[in-house]
């Protein structure tokens, strides 16, 4: 295994944009923006960063630490391999071609294993899954006819190609009975040959008993080689070559012969293909144009050496049949080389990383607040900037392609005016963002009524914002503040007060939301419980200000617990509450201020194999979003749950096990109005379903039918969208008998395409769909197409 660098602070193209070379950014032809089936998932992931490249002839496969995608290199697509289609998990180690086998072993860094061949997988979990001790991880593949030598911490694993099965596993074990790692592993003639922390390891490959770690011999010093770890093994010239401390020996048949030492530099990566050699090189800890090189030998003789300012961190290289290099950058990219003026940077669309705190939808577009706190709520200083997600694709904003955003960090709250466009970010430590729609960014701190932290003046802790749709008002929640409950009004004017939270609970004010009565809901740290806020009718002066702090007991808000992690309001104005010990709903929010127990929480009683239970009440409930349909989608520790407009039953519950979730720890949801996409933020990153629900609107709007026409080889849900809020709608054929009725889910009606008299799926025809609010006053009529098979 070749030293493989830890991923350093990842710095996007635009850095580049300057350099004389020619360089291209490239997107996949398949749009992110296209919308996949209801009912599909996509993952929004980075495909930046490679740490991996092989050749397949007519396309390239890359992987980065999160995934793999195919770069067909006749016309420039893009193909992204993940869970949704293809793969079988998350997070890649490595990649490793078969030199003939139309095949590639995917390690994952789990120790899961994919074999991909094509268009089919075949997943080989048993590393992954079995009880071994130690080290688990995959090193490095070697191949040898149908076989694959899988080198681990543990010894080696063979697997059989063609089969889909393993065959044997040979256990490296020391003296003291410590596995030994095996960081590479090949086979020469008549020898297999393994590269371990102790040392170079032979024994005859047809020994039928190698599992037994006593037929394996340990080659000592007086074959050449240097005693201690041996890094890699690899073929070259027609001869097998071994790695050690940045020094390269040929085996002759009979010893180890040096040829080649690398001084002070690192071999990060070899690769050959014939009698040429092709490594890349990094110089100490440093990164750039003089840090860096990629050093092409032919006949064991340097032929080039290749540096400048196209390479950044370079990982991996391989040349094509075509003479084309393939370097996988951290920082650039994947790039295509041809000479110094012919290089090619290639991107795939996606967010700059996969961190998200955060997650907020607004007018068709979702905004990723990738900031970072610790348990603590203390600043981790994570520079990501933000990503928003749009028709059009993913734009990352940082300070890269925003001069504005350099002193920027820890993003962790957005949200959209609908009116304006201007997206407002919250900052954990520097201010307040002001986001156009044209693109323009300004940002508040000293110039306006946010304060520094008590004890970090100069850090000015935004934690949560929400708008108040009524008027327009922006409330912030300046955490750590004297004065934490801060609002902006639409005329830039700027007021802050205090909460009067006792001082065991400090000013820690994080998340925000405003109810239909304009009274401000804040969630706190430190068991704090909630913090509600009415500004009175002259927001200038505190004197008719009330607040209240939520907690437990009757009376007092009657919390489940002072644990708060979320809030969110519903379409019916109801709060809801997650805690570490479930859900809390405030069904009357506007007595919440008031003396008794008229605005107290309440808890949902559910029905679990048939007794009384509180709805996930074991649960961590991190976030709450609601769709158009006022449906709740609740993220926890295990998974993703939808439950119905009241709670009470469970619609869906997503998990690694049943889904192509990449994570069971949900740590934000966002749902798309308009198209009824719900992104669910993890900490692998992100990944969407195409749900049901849209939000409905109070007329009918550019209803359409998805599909029109349906096609014979079609079968999946048909969708009409764009209708008034929860409408009644019919289904009829052309004489006008109805095939199918429903309530509209939002503004959002599904049918399967099956009558409802006798569940067969319906003929060939038009049909009519008629639509009309709950009140038989807003009506609209449209038509469409099905076609059947004879």
């Amino acid at each position: 295994m070749y030293l493989l660098m830890e991923m350093i602070t990842q710095i996007p193209v635009w850095r580049f944009r300057n350099l004389a070379l020619a360089s291209l950014l490239i997107a996949a032809l398949t749009s992110q923006a296209q919308l996949p089936p209801i009912g599909s998932w996509r993952v929004q992931i980075p495909y930046n960063n490679p740490i991996a490249v092989q050749d397949g002839g007519d396309e390239v496969l890359v992987a980065n630490a999160l995934s793999v995608y195919r770069y067909q290199k006749s016309d420039g697509s893009i193909t992204r391999l993940s869970k949704v289609n293809l793969l079988s998990d998350i997070g890649v180690e490595n990649l490793f071609a078969h030199p003939v086998q139309d095949a590639v072993v995917i390690a994952y860094t789990n120790s899961n294993v994919d074999v991909l061949r094509d268009q089919t997988v075949f997943n080989f979990p048993f590393i992954r899954t079995q009880n071994i001790v130690g080290d688990k991880r995959i090193y490095q593949v070697g191949f040898s006819g149908d076989s694959a030598y899988l080198a681990c911490g543990f010894g080696i694993v063979v697997l059989d190609l063609v089969q889909n099965q393993s065959p044997a596993t040979y256990f490296f074990t020391s003296s003291s009975g410590t596995p030994i790692r095996v960081n590479d592993v090949e086979l020469f003639g008549e020898w297999i040959f393994a590269a371990t922390a102790a040392g170079l390891y032979q024994a005859p490959r047809n020994d039928g008993l190698l599992e037994d770690f006593s037929r394996w011999t340990l080659v000592d010093a007086s074959s050449g080689l240097p005693t201690g770890e041996i890094d890699g093994l690899f073929f070259y010239n027609e001869r097998i070559h071994a790695q050690a401390d940045d020094v390269l020996y040929a085996f002759d048949g009979g010893g180890w012969l040096p040829w080649y030492d690398a001084g002070e530099w690192t071999i990060q990566h070899a690769s050959s293909l014939g009698t040429e050699l092709l490594l890349t090189e990094f110089l100490g800890p440093s990164t750039g144009p003089d840090s860096t090189r990629i050093r092409v030998l032919e006949d064991e003789t340097l032929a080039q050496t290749l540096q400048g300012s196209f390479l950044s961190v370079p990982v991996q290289t391989v040349r094509d049949a075509a003479g084309d290099l393939w370097i996988a950058d951290l920082i650039r990219g994947l790039l295509r080389y041809r000479n110094a003026d012919d290089v090619l940077t290639i991107n795939p669309d996606g967010p700059l990383t996969s961190q998200v705190f955060s997650l907020v939808s607004g007018l068709g577009n979702v905004v990723v607040a990738p900031g970072s706190v610790n348990g603590s709520w203390n600043k981790l200083f994570n520079r990501d900037g933000f990503f928003q997600l749009t028709e059009f694709g993913w734009n990352n904003i940082n300070r890269f392609n925003n001069p504005a955003m350099d002193s920027v960090s820890d993003i962790l709250a957005a949200v959209v005016d609908p009116n304006t466009g201007t997206t407002w970010l919250a900052s954990f430590g520097d201010g307040l963002l002001e986001y156009k729609s044209d693109g323009s960014l300004s940002i508040y701190k000293q110039n306006s009524a946010l304060q520094g932290a008590v004890g970090d003046f100069g850090s000015y802790r935004v934690a949560g914002v929400a708008l108040d749709p009524r008027n327009g008002n922006l409330w912030m929640a300046n955490n750590g503040a004297a004065r934490p409950v801060v609002v902006r009004t639409l005329n830039n004017e700027w007021y802050n007060f205090p909460s009067g939270l006792p001082a065991s609970v400090g000013e820690g004010l994080v998340q925000c939301v405003v109810d239909d009565f304009g009274q401000v809901w804040f969630a706190t740290i430190r068991s704090g419980g909630i913090l509600v806020y009415d500004p009175g009718s002259d927001l200038a002066s505190a004197a008719d200000d009330r607040k209240k702090n939520l907690g437990l007991g009757a009376g007092n808000g009657n919390l489940p617990t002072t644990q708060v992690l979320c809030l969110a309001k519903d379409l019916d104005g109801e709060i809801w509450v997650g805690t570490e010990e479930g859900v809390a709903v405030f069904y009357n929010p506007s007595a919440v201020l008031e003396p008794g127990t008229a605005g107290d929480a309440a808890q949902i009683i559910v029905e679990l194999d048939g007794f009384p239970a509180i709805l996930l009440e074991d649960e961590f409930v991190r976030v709450i979003a609601i769709d158009g349909a006022n449906r709740k989608w609740i993220g926890t520790d295990n998974g993703a749950f939808l439950l119905s407009e009241d709670g009470l039953e469970q619609l869906a519950h997503f998990t690694t096990l049943n889904s192509p979730l990449l994570d069971n720890g949900i740590r934000a949801i966002t749902v798309n109005g308009e198209t009824g996409e719900v992104f669910f933020g993890t900490e692998k990153g992100i990944i969407s379903y195409r749900g049901e629900a849209t939000a409905g609107g109070a007329v009918h709007e550019d209803v359409y039918v998805f599909p029109n026409p349906v096609r014979e080889d079609y079968d999946g849900p048909i969708a009409i969208r764009g209708l008034v809020q929860d409408a009644d709608v019919r289904i009829t054929d052309v004489d006008g008998r109805m095939v199918y009725a429903t309530t509209a889910l939002g503004g959002q009606a599904i049918w399967d395409g099956r009558r409802v008299d006798n569940g067969e799926r319906a003929a060939t025809g038009v049909y009519l769909v008629f639509s009309s609010d709950p009140f038989g006053v807003e009506k609209m009529v449209t038509r469409f197409l099905m076609v059947r098979g004879n």
